[in-house]
């Protein structure tokens, strides 16, 4: 009997612990909204986070602390997903502690990134933030998307299980990624995060449960 083949959606031949960006959006289980509430306010779209959208928030900022080599420059936690554009730099920098949120004031512009065929030109940030830096090499290899993307399913799975005393996959199997190419394919995903919010009713993840 011939099975169905499940869509692949990595690169077959690419290497994803290679330095460079990467546009990643991890769906929760059934696009259940359990993550937050999106609400317009005149002009204003206001973010709330559930109890389970602060879980997966806090464990957004712990990802550069696990894996020094990745930073998280922007995401935002959707009813139903989450957009992270994570930046891989296998030498040298430490990782961005403080990761930018949708949700915050203050939102800077995107720092310098350096990609195949880029400059590390900065989008008019006040502080731009290279990432080919020149600080100490790291011990250990840079991890791949996918190591990271299941240390952070893992994680949120199990304290949000702890929380809500259950027993449940919080999220779906798989996970959409995207290869950032150069600075303006860079540019478009995270302009993308910013408009994602307002759009919500739009998104091809909507769901009325929310």
């Amino acid at each position: 009997m011939d099975f169905p083949q499940r869509k692949r959606n990595r690169l077959p031949d690419y290497d994803y612990s290679e330095n460079g960006a990467y546009f990643i959006t991890i769906c929760t289980e059934g696009k259940k909204c359990r993550l937050s509430v999106i609400r317009l306010i005149q002009t204003e779209t206001q973010i709330t986070l559930t109890r389970e959208g602060q879980i997966v928030e806090r464990f957004v900022r712990e990802i550069p602390k696990k894996y020094p080599a990745v930073s998280v420059d922007h995401y935002v936690i959707m009813p139903n997903h989450v957009h992270l554009l994570l930046r891989i730099e296998r030498n040298g920098g430490t990782g961005n502690p403080s990761p930018t949120e949708i949700c915050g004031t203050g939102n800077p512009s995107p720092t310098a990134v350096v990609l195949p065929g880029g400059t590390g030109t900065s989008f008019a940030s006040p502080s731009p933030t290279e990432i080919c830096g020149t600080g100490t090499s790291f011990a250990s290899p840079a991890p791949t998307v996918g190591n990271v993307v299941g240390w952070f399913k893992y994680q949120t799975t199990k304290a949000i299980n702890e929380a809500e005393k259950e027993k449940i996959s919080f999220w779906q199997r798989s996970y959409y990624d995207h290869v950032i190419r150069d600075q303006n394919d860079y540019l478009v995903r995270w302009n993308y995060i910013d408009g994602n919010p307002p759009r919500w009713a739009e998104d091809k993840y909507y769901s009325e449960e929310d």
